[in-house]
């Protein structure tokens, strides 16, 4: 009976030291494929790109994105793609920190593929940009917003006179910039919508708004990728700002 009471006894201590391991409390993502399966890429965006009429549109322009780990993947890629395909110089600028230069780019909460970081924040200092152009994805704006070397970048992009683009919840960085002024207009992620405006803001549900040499996007759903970028494309073609103007 003692031998039988002492057996239970560590029967039961195993078992709960068992029912406490981490991975049968919560199991590991197994695979990708796992991830597709319970839906983590979040919503598909429409990415079509438009026609290219003029390669040589922003040829001699310079445009930086901004961006960490985690952005949200066509947020980056579509403007990307965009001004590129126009002909400007488009850099990927992110912290100092990423491994091996790279950025992960994320649907939703999965990672999808990498980005190259051309510059870190504080080298990015030194370029003359066009355009510094923020992008969204949660986990991203978070880390540009509380970097120290992206707010400097985008504040002195911004007294420059030079136009500072943000999408969706990048438009939260607008915030630790102290760059929104009492009611302006602008826009964001409808989550972030309380945000923009406790932040003194006059939010607007729309997929552009420009205030000045400030131009924000909602999301990347529906077509609001497309008038984003259309939006910093006619800003640029009206202002007419090159490298040169300024040396």
């Amino acid at each position: 009976m003692k031998y039988l009471v002492l057996l239970l006894a560590v029967l039961l201590i195993v078992g709960a030291i068992y029912a406490q391991n981490i991975n049968d409390l919560f199991p590991e993502v197994k695979s990708l494929k796992e991830e597709d399966e319970m839906d983590l890429r979040g919503m598909a965006y429409n990415e079509t790109q438009p026609p290219v009429n003029n390669p040589n549109q922003f040829r001699g322009y310079r445009i930086g994105l901004l961006a960490s780990h985690c952005f949200e993947e066509c947020e980056l890629t579509f403007p990307y793609i965009y001004f590129a395909r126009r002909g400007a110089q488009v850099d990927v600028i992110g912290p100092w920190w990423t491994k091996d230069n790279k950025i992960a780019a994320c649907e939703f909460v999965r990672v999808t593929r990498w980005a190259k970081r051309n510059l870190d924040f504080k080298q990015a200092q030194n370029i003359k940009y066009d355009a510094l152009i923020v992008v969204g994805g949660v986990w991203s704006s978070t880390v540009v917003r509380n970097d120290g070397d992206a707010i400097q970048l985008l504040k002195n992009q911004y007294q420059n006179g030079r136009l500072v683009a943000t999408v969706c919840s990048g438009s939260t960085v607008l915030i630790n910039a102290n760059l929104i002024t009492p009611r302006m207009p602008l826009t964001g992620s409808p989550s972030i919508a309380i945000d923009l405006s406790n932040a003194g803001g006059n939010y607007l549900d729309v997929p552009t708004v420009r205030h000045q040499n400030i131009i924000t996007g909602r999301s990347p759903q529906g077509n609001d990728s497309l008038l984003f970028c259309q939006a910093i494309d006619k800003y640029l073609t009206e202002m007419k700002f090159l490298w040169e103007d300024d040396e």
